[in-house]
């Protein structure tokens, strides 16, 4: 797992980035509308938490018309664990009465890239990942496992007419769970039985 860097490392042509049993590579950033953020003041951060491997993105997302778009595929190495649902969690949203954030997450379920013109391609699977600061949320999924997914991290900063001050989003957070190993569920299995007995025998004469 690399160390933190900054992402015009990670948009090299041909870089990928492992975490955990997770392959990340296909990594492109674009802006759009306000003053925004180059790619190398947007920090990375690999992790594995114990439910599956997290990738953050941290950046001063600071603007009155701001997208942009931080696209890349996770992909399981063969023959491991597969990719059972996906987090979208944000800090740092700060917005006045003027204005607003929305930061969506588009999941290509089963994909390895985007259409040219940045939807799911055929044989896909479409889910979309949602924070706002409207209160519009829908932070997570679960899903019929996959061992690749293409996603799209896009920050939404709006100020409305005659508003005139900044909203703001300073990171981005994206987890992925996986499923659990065949012995992790044969233990699980087996400590639901033992209960079950111990209550038996507790009911019984």
């Amino acid at each position: 797992m690399k160390p933190p860097t900054t992402l015009d490392n990670y948009t090299k042509a041909g870089f990928t980035c492992t975490i955990d049993d997770k392959i990340f590579s296909n990594f492109s950033y674009t802006q759009q509308g306000g003053t925004g953020i180059a790619d190398n003041a947007v920090t990375v951060a690999p992790s594995v938490p114990a439910n599956g491997p997290s990738i953050d993105f941290s950046g001063a997302w600071k603007g009155s018309s701001l997208i942009n778009s931080i696209t890349y595929t996770v992909a399981t190495i063969s023959g491991k664990k597969s990719i059972k649902d996906a987090l979208l969690s944000i800090t740092g949203g700060a917005t006045t009465a003027d204005g607003g954030f929305t930061v969506t997450e588009l999941l290509c379920l089963g994909a390895m890239s985007f259409t040219v013109t940045g939807g799911c391609p055929a044989g896909s699977t479409k889910e979309t990942l949602i924070r706002a600061s409207t209160g519009a949320s829908r932070p997570s999924i679960d899903f019929t496992p996959v061992s690749q997914i293409a996603v799209m991290d896009t920050v939404n900063l709006t100020v409305f007419p005659n508003g005139g001050k900044d909203v703001s989003v300073s990171s981005v957070d994206n987890f992925f769970s996986e499923v659990p190993e065949p012995g992790s569920l044969a233990l699980l299995g087996t400590a639901v039985l033992g209960l079950s007995l111990l209550a038996v025998r507790r009911v019984l004469p």
